[in-house]
């Protein structure tokens, strides 16, 4: 199965980058920022491993997995969660924009309309893309 096996490599690379990096913070003084972004990496690997052993011991686990990865309405509710996810990020990070300029935190202001403008850059050009797709 194709998605078992991508259980495998990405909870086996996450794992290992993540132990990586979160033992490089010891050896080279690094931030505590590097040693937490190197325990989530391991734990999301340790997790996605979890998973792997599951679906390969239990078969009927493993099609169930399978099943609900290639359906359809499955998918089209996944398109609709992330659109309905993008619509509330903007409308929360422009109120963000507006009350951070009322407070006069100018840097916070910027980054949230960055945030905002990179997000419909992105969507334009995901639009572009799927347009010429379909």
């Amino acid at each position: 199965m194709k998605i078992k096996n991508r259980y495998l490599v990405v909870g086996l690379s996450a794992a290992i980058i993540g132990a990586l990096v979160w033992g490089l913070q010891f050896f080279m003084e690094l931030d505590d920022w590097w040693g937490s972004l190197g325990m989530s990496m391991a734990m999301i690997g340790i997790i996605l491993l979890v998973k792997y052993i599951r679906m390969k011991k239990d078969e009927e686990y493993g099609e169930l997995v399978q099943m609900i990865s290639q359906d359809e309405r499955m998918q089209f509710l996944a398109g609709k969660a992330w659109q309905l996810a993008g619509l509330v990020f903007i409308q929360i990070a422009a109120v963000a924009v507006i009350v951070c300029k009322l407070a006069g935190r100018e840097e916070l202001m910027l980054m949230a309309s960055y945030a905002i403008c990179l997000l419909l850059i992105l969507y334009r050009i995901a639009f572009a893309i799927v347009k010429r797709k379909y």
